[in-house]
């Protein structure tokens, strides 16, 4: 509100002038009428009491004339400006601009000092600090509290306390000082104190109403008006000549108190000093709200840490996985039906097949006649049990270089040979498994039944665990087929050694690569089979193992993330009930704030701030927590710990939205207060 006298070429005669104001609430269906056609008007320079037993409408004037509550009729002139049209904004800058409150109880802030508590108002209005400064030092020194400037409100004594309240109301040059009580919890000497204090600092262009049940109180005022079930009764008349001279003492005049006062000029200084009010707040309140920010701590801390590991992890990892890199790859024909012995041995010894042994990057190449995929291997009868006693395993027909390109381990006796492969030789490399499986000696001449058909056992290997063709594999010279006589006489036969039999017969070639060369053979090896026709043939490249790393991690963090923010949702909860509490708490510092001048919406900033500080405080906890959390693990283990600024940003970032997401019904709640109801509490 810009100052109403300045907008006038003479100032009012009235700070306050009512007219009619009626009053009435409504409990249930009756009406209860508490202000009956009050009229009241108060001249610059006066001070005026208002006596009345409890129930009688003084709070209810008195919360008028400050501007807290609206009557439900009759016409409000404070300062010369009609009060009708006032929305929200406007009475708050009313209140900041032209009135002072002095309350029973003090409501002082205790987080703050005496300086502090006085400079308020100043600081929603905007005021430079220099100004601030002198301003405030000025008003504690007339109240005789310049010793205690930066004393501790919990030390002061009670009339120290109501000085620092009398010296807030003060600091704005009100035109209109409004007292409650102001002396209820004062004996009679300090009573007389503040009394003469509140006489002497109203000046000529001031006004000051004193809401009192005190007759001692009333005494010492210029006017005494009496409620009366909800009506004004002039007791007792002015006294003028106190007044006057009152007015004569060296007050300064209306033009150099406007020239000391600060302008509002449109200004909105109520959302800077919100802000600094919510700073202020909570770094007075951080031990207390330990506890209520551990949910954020805990759960930012959860966040960053599972993003950190995870990066780290990856980082120290990932050159290691480099030897698990896809090595291998199979090219298989498309065509449906058996290849014949002939055209497997003419495709070992092709042009074609040597072309693809000769691609960039290939270490070795095997082609092998998947003759089953599940059949039943018997052990010979021999010396060693009856024959019978058997293994289920797969088949292969393959290359002697089958044993090097899959990186098998000769653990006894030799592997088969182009001569073996040639002549057609009843010998068998079994893997380690199926030959333990079958309880088999490692001694020369063992025997096992295939289809019937009996395979001397020449070798034995190691199967590679990182190949799945390997594990628990009988291998034969290519061009081995036991049991073709078999399968020919009896085709769809469902018993004897055909039924054993299982899966569909396959014939591939088995290629290993240096690491990462996998994928690109794979794209030249059905070109250099059949140039003209290479879709005859197709390829698989096992996955990547960095990608199957990825691929956990991904799992890994999506957990653990859901875990975090699990965990966040509780810490959210926590500081949404702890500002609830903390508003049902601060409800007389709301009111106080209110009725000083700042703004509902000031306030629902204020709360919000102090909310959203609140979870960046945690935030900033729990990611040192996860640094160091990340660090000792890295340590632990000799890694270098990966720590990226997404990560600390990502950490504060889910902090400062936790805390504003939970703080914004507590800080609707603290805006919707009711001050005149909060204060009279007090």
């Amino acid at each position: 509100m810009t100052d109403s006298r300045a907008a006038h070429a003479h100032p009012p005669a009235h700070s306050v002038d009512i007219q009619g104001v009626s009053q009435h609430f409504m409990q249930g269906d009756t009406r209860i009428d508490v202000l009956k056609n009050i009229d009241l008007k108060v001249r610059y320079g006066e001070v005026v009491a208002i006596l009345g037993p409890s129930g009688s409408g003084k709070s209810t004037l008195l919360n008028i004339l400050g501007l807290l509550s609206t009557p439900a009729s009759g016409s409000y002139l404070l300062d010369g400006t009609d009060t009708a049209t006032f929305n929200a904004a406007q009475r708050a800058e009313a209140r900041l601009d032209s009135i002072g409150f002095v309350f029973q109880a003090f409501h002082l802030i205790e987080h703050k000092n005496v300086y502090r508590n006085v400079e308020l108002p100043l600081i929603y209005r905007g005021v430079p600090k220099a100004e601030r400064a002198q301003r405030v030092a000025d008003t504690l020194a007339l109240l005789g509290l310049s010793h205690r400037t930066d004393a501790p409100i919990t030390t002061l004594s009670g009339g120290e306390k109501q000085r620092v309240a009398i010296a807030r109301a003060l600091i704005g040059e009100p035109a209109l000082l409004l007292c409650d009580e102001p002396t209820g919890s004062l004996d009679e000497e300090l009573t007389r104190e503040v009394i003469d204090l509140l006489r002497e600092c109203t000046g000529e262009q001031q006004s000051t109403i004193v809401i009192t049940h005190d007759p001692l109180v009333a005494e010492h005022c210029d006017r005494v008006l009496r409620m009366h079930e909800g009506q004004l009764i002039e007791q007792k008349a002015p006294r003028q000549e106190e007044t006057t001279a009152r007015a004569s003492l060296n007050q300064p005049s209306f033009t150099e108190e406007q020239a000391s006062k600060p302008q509002s000029s449109g200004r909105a200084p109520w959302a800077l000093a919100s802000l600094k009010e919510a700073w202020d707040a909570t770094v007075h309140r951080v031990r207390r709200n330990i506890f209520t920010m551990l949910g954020v701590v805990l759960g930012i801390a959860s966040l960053v840490l599972t993003v950190g590991l995870t990066a780290t992890i990856s980082g120290q990892l990932a050159d290691s996985f480099d030897i698990f890199r896809a090595k291998h790859l199979t090219i298989s024909s498309t065509r449906t039906e058996a290849m014949s012995r002939t055209e497997l041995l003419s495709l070992a010894a092709s042009e074609n097949y040597r072309r693809v042994s000769q691609l960039n990057g290939v270490t070795g190449t095997a082609l092998v006649d998947q003759l089953y995929e599940s059949t039943d291997i018997q052990r010979g009868p021999d010396n060693f049990g009856e024959r019978g006693a058997n293994v289920t395993a797969a088949v292969l027909a393959a290359t002697p270089s089958i044993f090097s390109v899959q990186g098998h381990e000769l653990v006894w006796g030799r592997t088969f040979d182009e001569g073996h492969m040639e002549r057609n030789d009843k010998v068998v490399v079994l893997s380690e498994s199926v030959m333990r499986q079958l309880a088999l000696p490692y001694s020369p001449g063992v025997t096992v039944y295939i289809h019937d058909e009996p395979y001397t056992v020449i070798g034995v290997v190691r199967e590679n665990p990182s190949l799945t063709l390997s594990y628990g594999s009988v291998y034969l010279p290519l061009g081995a087929k036991p049991g073709a006589d078999v399968e020919e006489a009896q085709p769809a036969a469902g018993g004897g050694a055909v039924a054993a039999q299982t899966g569909k017969r396959s014939t591939q070639i088995v290629v290993s690569t240096v690491a990462g060369a996998a994928n690109q053979i794979a794209e030249e090896a059905p070109y250099a089979l059949s140039p003209e026709r290479p879709a005859l043939y197709s390829v698989s490249v096992p996955p990547e193992p960095k990608t199957l790393r990825e691929a956990v991690d991904q799992q890994q963090r999506t957990m653990l993330l859901a875990m975090s923010v699990i965990t966040l949702v509780i810490g959210a909860m926590g500081i949404m009930n702890t500002f609830l509490v903390a508003v049902m708490e601060r409800r007389r510092e709301v009111g106080l704030r209110l009725a000083i001048g700042m703004r509902p919406s000031g306030i629902l900033l204020q709360f919000s701030a102090e909310a959203l500080l609140t979870g960046i405080l945690g935030a900033v906890a729990g990611i040192v927590l996860a640094v160091n959390g990340i660090s000792i693990v890295s340590l632990l283990n000799r890694w270098t710990p990966i720590i990226s600024a997404d990560t600390i940003l990502l950490g504060l970032g889910a902090g400062a939205l936790v805390g504003v997401l939970a703080g914004l019904y507590p800080a609707a709640k603290a805006s919707r207060i009711d001050p005149a109801q909060t204060l009279a509490a007090g």
